[in-house]
């Protein structure tokens, strides 16, 4: 489930130690950001595969995904 997806994002590396994710939703749909930085279109993939990983791909979509 979805509530299940943000003990597992909390566990997900980033590029920089810096945890910038950002994620939004409504019923089954989510919005996933990171924080500006050199390293943000890596710490989005980490982030969303993390996020994927404990949510479960089919019982989401995104709505959008974005570095600021």
């Amino acid at each position: 489930s979805l509530h299940d997806a943000l003990p597992i994002l909390l566990l997900a590396p980033s590029a920089l130690n810096r945890q910038p994710y950002i994620v939004s939703g409504v019923g089954n749909k989510v919005s996933f950001k990171v924080k500006s930085g050199i390293l943000s279109k890596v710490d989005l993939g980490i982030g969303k595969y993390f996020f994927e990983l404990g949510a479960g791909k089919e019982n989401f979509e995104w709505s959008s995904y974005d570095t600021n």
